[in-house]
């Protein structure tokens, strides 16, 4: 069984946190960074990002409180603007229910007005410092909506079709061989039954160009 894909998006800064979650969420979720060829070369990265959406069932966003703003006089820890993009592209391809964010809860960053209604995967660092361990129960979160929403309706259609297609071409191709195999085999038995017929039992002679009678019926079909 095909596992939901899951996109994995930070900033540089919190890439550490999206390879623990790659990690950890591995068994249930086909899990890909955002610098694991997401990016194409000769694509910039809006172009690049909107023509993998249709790729994902989920998405996951690190927000690490990269940068500081000022608001009302304030300085403010924030996540990058780029990831908070990127946050808000997948919310409005894939829902809100199939979007995640994930925060150090000790480090908050300033989050838009707009993400208020967004349930966050939040997590704490241990003392020991394992970040696999600190992460197991945001991910745990993840996993059971995961297994409970599945893979979206129409990607499941999609690569139906796109199986579907692929037996057919198979089929195809089989059909060209058999094709080819049966012109072999006419050839063969024509040689056979005009060289050697006066020394070929005449039951196994007739049989022959029965075959060949046959053979020429199913070419001509073709």
């Amino acid at each position: 069984m095909v596992r939901p894909s899951l996109f994995v998006g930070s900033s540089s800064e919190g890439l550490r946190i999206a390879e623990a979650v790659q990690v950890v969420l591995d068994e249930v979720c086909e899990v890909e960074l955002w610098t694991q060829g997401i990016f194409g070369l000769t694509q910039g990265t809006l172009e690049s990002l909107v023509t993998a959406l249709p790729r994902f069932d989920f998405a996951l966003l690190v927000l690490t409180a990269d940068d500081l703003t000022v608001s009302r006089n304030a300085e403010r820890p924030t996540a990058r603007d780029n990831v908070l993009f990127e946050l808000g592209l997948f919310i409005g391809a894939l829902g809100r229910d199939r979007t995640f964010m994930l925060y150090d809860r000790t480090h908050p960053p300033a989050l838009p007005s707009d993400l208020a209604g967004i349930t966050a995967a939040t997590f704490a660092p241990q003392a020991s410092g394992n970040l696999e361990a600190a992460l197991g129960a945001p991910c745990t979160k993840v996993r059971r909506t995961v297994e409970r929403l599945g893979a979206r309706a129409d990607k499941r259609f999609r690569d139906l079709e796109k199986a579907t297609n692929s037996v057919e071409d198979v089929g195809a191709t089989m059909q060209s061989l058999l094709r080819l195999l049966a012109r072999s085999r006419k050839v063969e038995l024509d040689i056979i039954a005009t060289q050697f017929g006066p020394m070929i039992d005449s039951q196994k002679l007739q049989q022959m160009k029965q075959d060949l009678a046959d053979l020429d019926r199913t070419l001509d079909q073709d």
